[in-house]
């Protein structure tokens, strides 16, 4: 049996700006540190066999602390990256309808697919998530290991694992440094064990 635990990395400075902040590679804000060190002190009561994190210092920087007391290496994946939100990078909704009414009205009528302009479509980070996932259950079909990654790719992730449709990703609010549990089987069918620990 295989355990597989999400976790949103800790809180940045965006928690105030309410900004669409993807690949914009933006630190830890102070009490995302103090988040990172609680999920370390969490994790080093648990054996974890790996330790995948999004290269984005937010979420690698989450995930070192845990690996550092665990004596294990975090592995990057770009798989497991925020959104690319290309044009729309760090403005807010209200800017982007300012800025950018054309390309907010496409977005609004066709969200999973619409691309983005030197960004991403919807469809294209959830094919990427599922990319990772499947790289890791191949690599291993029993243990427990940690994902850090960012809020939409664990709502991604967690639609794939739960056969549901893209749409029910969004019933899902992962907290700052939340972490998620399910239980993997060895035919692959997932189930949840714990939503939004801390």
């Amino acid at each position: 049996m295989l355990e597989l635990i999400l976790v949103r990395h800790g809180e940045t400075a965006n928690v105030v700006t309410n900004k669409h902040i993807g690949v914009t590679d933006i630190p830890l804000n102070e009490r995302g540190k103090r988040q990172a060190l609680s999920l370390a002190r969490t994790f080093a009561r648990e054996k974890l066999d790996a330790i995948y994190t999004s290269p984005l210092k937010r979420s690698y920087d989450t995930a070192a602390p845990i690996a550092k007391s665990l004596f294990i290496s975090a592995e990057t994946m770009g798989e497991l990256c925020d959104r690319n939100f290309g044009i729309w990078e760090e403005m807010t909704m209200e800017e982007i309808q300012d800025k950018y009414p054309d390309e907010h009205h496409e977005w609004f009528h066709n969200w999973f697919e619409y691309e983005i302009p030197k960004g991403e479509s919807e469809l294209q980070v959830c094919e990427r998530n599922a990319d990772a996932i499947r790289k890791i259950l191949a690599r291993h079909e029993k243990g427990k290991i940690l994902i850090v990654t960012h809020l939409s790719c664990i709502r991604n992730i967690l639609s794939m694992l739960l056969d549901m449709n893209l749409e029910g990703g969004w019933h899902f609010q992962a907290n700052y440094a939340g972490i998620c549990r399910l239980r993997v089987d060895e035919y692959g069918f997932a189930t949840m064990l714990s939503f939004n620990e801390i």
